[in-house]
């Protein structure tokens, strides 16, 4: 028994050793230094998190060597572990009104609230949590705390908050605070997708960490005439947005009309943008609009400081992804042949939205999780406008990309991803189409 013993005790040091235990911080540059928020997504594992960008992400193999390691006492919560009601209290400074986010393991957000809170010390109390571990995070123009604390309790996460407020002063409240670290679990050499933020700009990374690591952003401006600033993502040494153009201004200010009437989209000849469904406010974010090819021919549809991609651009973008092992199977092409072992359309695409497939390694199917959207550039199925179609179609199935190619009177070039296919394509379209937009960097 005592060799059974002895053996379990060094069989748990090695695994210990010999564990992933890394730590992730956040840094900026360019136009923000500071990182707002960051949102991680675990390709390989299907699952996220969002943490704070003042926070450090401790990435450990198994959930069971998930420890209490916050360092973060200018918020207390207790009792923790709990029986599924908690009280939280912090000091403040200020009197303002703060952001209440309750977050589970997975990242998703289980309860928000906004609160006013006051100078001296805060009191609430949470209740109704089931069983679990939980990250709570505290949020103003002059506060910032996370806290992690786990609950044993039986409730359904209906989460209810209540607050007491407790007016005890302090005149030296505002000594920096230390790290909060938030734990999660992790796989050797899982692919991490990073989402960072920063006063409204947006990069995604993509990494798989080894090491002790620093992340550092590198935003740059990529706003349109609505001031809406796009999510960039840099390939190779090429910077794409990693979103769909949804402006509804080209970068002079003009507007550009919206076209709904389908006989009136086949005869315009003039530069017009249109949505999936005719509807804006539920498509527009996601997918972005579809412009005509009259559109892109301005010259003036990207932000500035962007242009659209030619046929060459998109060549060499699949070419890269050719040489460097973005094949989902893992070959490498070492030939400058875009259409030859071409098989790069999982990683360039987004893990959701696309039509479920059982073809192998095609965008609709999560098989080969590590190269799912690996390069962030998180392409999704926005469909399409053929102009002798009544509206939009093809959601789910298909997207398009423009790029600034003729090939002649009638027709241009576009880069093409299908949800059944392996490969990305570069074909021809009528200049009548309603396509998506990605714009490079100049």
């Amino acid at each position: 028994m005592k060799k059974l013993i002895l053996f379990a005790f060094l069989l748990t040091t090695v695994i210990y050793l010999f564990s992933q235990d890394y730590l992730v911080n956040f840094s900026g540059q360019g136009l923000a230094t500071t990182v707002d928020s960051v949102q991680i997504e675990n390709v390989s594992q299907d699952k996220s998190i969002t943490v704070m960008g003042d926070n450090t992400l401790h990435l450990v193999d198994a959930v069971s060597n998930i420890k209490d390691l916050t360092t973060n006492k200018s918020i207390n919560i207790f009792p923790n572990p709990s029986s599924g009601m908690i009280n939280v209290t912090f000091m403040s400074d200020f009197s303002e009104k703060v952001n209440v986010q309750i977050f589970d393991l997975t990242g998703k957000v289980i309860h928000k609230t906004n609160l006013d809170i006051f100078v001296g010390q805060n009191s609430l109390k949470l209740s109704g949590f089931a069983n679990g571990m939980y990250i709570l995070n505290i949020s103003g123009n002059n506060i910032n705390h996370t806290e992690n604390f786990i609950s044993n309790g039986k409730e359904d996460n209906n989460i209810k908050l209540e607050t007491t407020q407790c007016p005890i002063e302090s005149t030296s409240l505002k000594s920096a605070n230390a790290k909060t670290t938030i734990q999660w679990q992790y796989n050797e050499e899982d692919i991490l997708v990073f989402k960072a933020f920063a006063d409204g700009h947006s990069r995604i990374c993509v990494y798989y960490i080894t090491a002790d690591t620093n992340l550092h952003f590198d935003f740059v401006l990529c706003q349109d005439p609505n001031g809406y600033k796009y999510t960039v993502t840099t390939i190779g040494s090429v910077t794409w947005m990693a979103e769909n153009l949804h402006t509804t201004r080209y970068n002079n200010n003009i507007p550009i009309p919206n076209i709904v009437d389908e006989t009136e989209w086949e005869n315009n000849t003039e530069g017009a943008l249109c949505y999936y469904n005719a509807d804006s406010a539920n498509y527009s974010a996601t997918y972005g609009a579809l412009y005509n090819y009259a559109a892109v021919n301005t010259g003036n549809l990207c932000p500035n400081g962007w242009h659209i991609p030619s046929e060459t651009e998109f060549q060499d973008l699949i070419i890269y992804l050719e040489h460097s092992g973005y094949n989902y199977n893992g070959n490498t092409d070492s030939d400058n042949d875009f259409e030859t072992n071409n098989y790069t359309a999982k990683s360039l695409s987004a893990t959701n939205s696309w039509l479920n497939s059982s073809t192998e390694g095609v965008p609709g199917n999560s098989d080969f999780k590590d190269y799912r959207n690996r390069t962030g550039f998180s392409a999704k199925s926005a469909g399409m406008r053929n102009h002798i179609l009544e509206a939009p179609s093809n959601i789910q199935i298909t997207t398009s990309f423009w790029s600034s190619t003729t090939s002649n009177e009638t027709s241009a070039l576009r880069m093409t991803i299908n949800y059944d296919a392996v490969d990305t394509k570069i074909l021809t379209g009528d200049k009548r189409f309603g396509l998506s937009v990605r714009c490079i960097k100049d």
